[in-house]
């Protein structure tokens, strides 16, 4: 198996992972966003808006969420079809304790997206 095979494979394979979390995230979504009323068994431990706060939040959240994951894995897509990766490895080649540079640079972009 060449490089490019393997690249486009695990590629693919990322973005099946991702597209199924999101389907399961999606399920979840919906769950909260139709269950409008308190169930039954917690409207004794529960007020209504309490629980009116509680789901707002929770759609906020997957929202939130969706859009964090989205933009996330379009992110890593593009740097790894732009060679981000590749291109940070070789700039960091001359520098001492190469490796160690290579991921203290990645981290801190990681970190701050």
């Amino acid at each position: 198996m060449d490089a490019s095979c393997l690249f486009k494979t695990l590629l693919a394979t990322n973005w099946a992972l991702f597209l199924w979390d999101q389907y399961i995230t999606w399920r979840q979504y919906t769950v909260h966003r139709d269950a409008e009323n308190r169930p039954a068994e917690v409207k004794e431990l529960i007020g209504d808006e309490d629980y009116k706060k509680a789901r707002d939040y929770k759609i906020d959240n997957h929202l939130f969420g969706f859009a964090h994951s989205w933009f996330n894995q379009a992110l890593l897509t593009a740097q790894l079809i732009g060679g981000y990766y590749p291109f940070l490895w070789y700039s960091t080649a001359h520098l001492p304790f190469h490796v160690a540079f290579f991921l203290s640079i990645n981290s801190i972009i990681r970190n701050n997206h």
